[in-house]
């Protein structure tokens, strides 16, 4: 048996986290500056001396560099690692942009693209005409140069509009994969880092290359060649900078010439005439005179924002692709460098932080598989407060796994019963039985009221209220048909807004961010952390104040392989016998929450905005039934709830295909193997798509495409092209009741000669 030694406490996960994300920050920082430095030089279109100079292409890289640092406050304040989930991309951005942390996005990316304008303006020299003040001849006052005020409107107006897609796209996650081991992958090599090699530019070259290449792979981005990742992460840069640099132009020059010219010339106007009337003599002039070559500004700005837009999208890349590195530090988990590094660990799985917790369970999982020595402590440390190392590690990694069946529970329990006026039902006094009463009961009516009037006066009083409200009607005395009409009226406005709902849900650009789908509405069931409802979007008609909550798939997925790889390696490195007694109730929790994903999404029904089934045609119900379990099956093996149920289907098959032959022995029964088989087998196979059968002819069907005519009693009606109607007899009726058949409408073919009266047309 393993030794039993003092374990000493254990330091918080977040103080080793933090340094880690610091020695990543400095490296995106590193990229950082080199891109300015490229930048720096064509920002000008007249100094071009200075690109000679380093000392003045320094400094001028150093000042580029502070627009991308405030860009990346933004980021730090809003990162995260899962997806945002909520039931259309329009509530997520709702709810996103009423909080606090949005808004300081749109504070610090404004500040970003305004204070790379005033660099620009600065460098731009006097041939530009950037100055507050356009200072006329010797005999003219001044006046208050718009070309100033039009390039500071439209970086603005940059902020704004990257700010607002910024937060739509949710650019502030950090890609990690769900997945981050294959079924039946090898464990990655983790050898001691090699000797220092002697400097030269051309390792540092190398290795600059190497840390970008490692910083663009394990950010989630999988691709074949260090060359590739790069040239597509090149086009995704200047396709995004081109986009945004084109909508502000268009946009923001329309704004300007039709609705801030006036105010914001006035603001400025009179800033400069109480702060600086001392060196300045302005115009008196309250509107601003012609445009002061429109062109001229619109293409220097066009050229500047697609290298703001530039420079800020390689700063937010380079920040990404650092940031979502694995829990490793110089080839080492980040945890090892704590006194107790299990201590430690466990401590990150309880965090509350979001960041702190998903990298814990990644630390978790590449323990379980890379670190052989450090994975056998997990099994041998019995004396830890709150139990042993591993009975924590399990009910953590199962709870991440229990809360996804305890979601589903949440959507079918029912609410409380309520009052009609929001409280709560109280519950029944008994009722007491007593002796009968022998003497009557006292008489509790006021003694002081007065008298009853007189039956005249109460006549009298009745006949003159008559008068008095005669002129009103009480709804009881309306006509009896004004309901039916208000019913009417009612239902004809709620179908107008439904026509015009559906016409905007089936707007190829308008109706995308309006638009639910199945695959994301079982994600905010099945994979949301709780959060608290926002209250601020409660006054927005047909939104819900629901919380737009982040994803744990990573994390679940993480747990379910964790318990799988120290079930596997237990059979050979658990001396101490802790585990065995737990394989039944990891199979049976991996069992369950597989099974009530599958009847979740199964037993899901279609909103009318799901894109999904938006475009298919409601007539032919066959095509939208299999259509409804096409996507059905999508979602199960498809995004993020796909992921997760790969994941915990490769854990429950690696833990059967373990322990099959000691199923006896750890207490698996049969009943509890067939469950799981059954669980791991359903589900798999694809639904077809039925063949369409033919349409039959218009003209074969129902003849002309006008219904001919006929005149009965003076009257013209549509002679008939079916069998004519006849109903039961009552001996008929009485006969089919002693059958116990319910009565119903025979169909009586039509004789020879009323088919002869008829022309021979059915």
């Amino acid at each position: 048996m393993a030794d039993i030694r003092a374990i000493p406490t254990a330091r918080p996960y977040r103080n080793f986290l933090t340094p880690a994300l610091h020695d990543r920050f400095v490296k995106a920082a590193t990229v950082t500056c080199g891109v300015c430095l490229l930048i720096g030089p064509l920002m000008s279109h007249t100094e071009r001396s200075w690109f000679l100079g380093p000392i003045r292409a320094i400094f001028r890289a150093t000042v580029l560099f502070i627009p991308c640092l405030l860009f990346w406050i933004a980021r730090l304040v809003n990162m995260h690692y899962g997806s945002e989930l909520s039931n259309s991309p329009f509530h997520t951005f709702l709810h996103y942009i009423s909080t606090t942390k949005r808004v300081q996005t749109y504070l610090w990316v404004v500040a970003a693209t305004r204070l790379y304008a005033e660099i620009y303006m600065a460098y731009a020299g006097s041939e530009a005409r950037y100055s507050w003040v356009e200072v006329g001849k010797a005999w003219e006052r001044s006046k208050v140069n718009e070309r100033y005020i039009f390039i500071a409107f439209m970086f603005s107006w940059l902020g704004l509009a990257k700010s607002t897609w910024h937060i739509y796209c949710d650019r502030d996650k950090l890609p990690i994969p769900i997945i981050k081991y294959k079924p039946q992958s090898e464990p990655k090599d983790l050898r001691p880092p090699p000797s220092p090699e002697p400097f030269s530019f051309a390792n540092l070259r190398a290795a600059a290359s190497k840390s970008l290449q490692s910083g663009l792979s394990e950010s989630g981005v999988q691709m074949p060649g260090y060359s590739v990742s790069v040239r597509k992460h090149v086009q995704s840069v200047l396709l995004d900078s081109l986009s945004m640099t084109s909508f502000t132009v268009l946009s923001g020059t329309f704004l300007y010439a039709t609705v801030f010219r006036q105010p914001l010339w006035y603001i400025q106007h009179q800033c400069l005439h109480y702060f600086y009337g001392v060196f300045y003599t302005l115009q008196k002039q309250s509107t601003p005179g012609p445009y002061p070559g429109l062109l001229d500004l619109v293409g220097r700005f066009t050229y500047q924002a697609t290298l703001c837009n530039i420079l800020l999208e390689c700063a937010s890349t380079a920040f990404t692709a650092y940031t979502a590195q694995g829990p490793t530090k110089r080839q080492k988990l980040l945890s090892e460098d704590s006194k107790d590094p299990n201590g430690s660990l466990i401590l990150g799985l309880k965090a509350q932080k979001e960041m702190v917790r998903t990298m814990a369970f990644w630390e978790l999982l590449d323990l379980t598989k890379t670190h052989v020595t450090r994975r056998g402590t997990i099994f041998e440390e019995i004396d830890r407060v709150g139990g042993s190392t591993w009975s924590q590690i399990l009910t953590l990694c199962l709870k991440e796994m229990s809360d996804v069946s305890g979601r589903i529970e949440a959507t079918k329990t029912p609410a409380e019963p309520k009052e009609t006026n929001g409280t709560s039902k109280q519950p029944e006094r008994p009722v007491i039985k007593t002796l009968p009463r022998l003497t009557p009961s006292i008489k509790t009516d006021n003694i002081f009221s007065p008298s009853p009037k007189s039956k005249s006066r109460q006549l009298a009083g009745e006949v003159a209220g008559s008068f008095i409200h005669e002129p009103r009607k009480t709804p009881s005395k309306w006509p009896h048909n004004f309901w039916t009409l208000v019913k009417e009226a009612v239902g004809s406005v709620i179908q107008l807004l439904s026509v015009i709902t559906e016409y905007i849900l089936r707007w190829p650009i308008v109706g995308l961010p309006f638009r639910t789908s199945m695959s994301r509405r079982a994600a905010f069931t099945l994979l949301s952390r709780p959060e608290s409802p926002n209250y601020l979007l409660s006054w927005i008609p047909f939104i819900s104040p629901t919380p737009c909550t982040l994803s744990d798939a990573s994390n679940i997925a993480d747990a379910a392989t964790t318990l799988a790889g120290l079930l596997e390696a237990s059979l050979r490195e658990d001396r101490v016998g802790l585990v065995q007694k737990d394989v039944q109730r990891v199979v049976s929790t991996l069992t369950k929450t597989i099974a009530d994903i599958e009847a979740f999404v199964n037993g899901m029904r279609p909103w009318p905005s799901d894109a999904e089934l938006l475009f298919i045609d409601d007539t032919n119900s066959g095509d939208w039934l299999a259509t409804l379990q096409t996507t059905k099956y999508q979602v199960l093996h498809e995004g993020e709830v796909g992921e997760v149920v790969q994941a915990l289907k490769a854990a429950l098959t690696s833990v059967l295909g373990s322990f099959a032959e000691y199923a006896s022995s750890v207490g698996l029964s049969e009943a509890a193997l067939k469950n799981a088989k059954d669980v791991l087998a359903a589900g798999e196979t694809k639904p077809r798509k039925p063949a369409r059968l033919p349409v039959p002819d218009r003209e074969q069907n129902i003849g002309h495409s006008r219904p001919e005519m006929e005149h009965v009693n003076g009257r013209r009606r549509p002679i008939p092209k079916a069998p004519r109607f006849q109903p039961y007899t009552p001996a008929e009726l009485e006969e089919r009741r002693a059958a116990r058949e319910p009565p119903a409408v025979k169909i009586i073919p039509y004789t020879e000669q009323e088919l002869a009266e008829r022309g021979g047309r059915l």
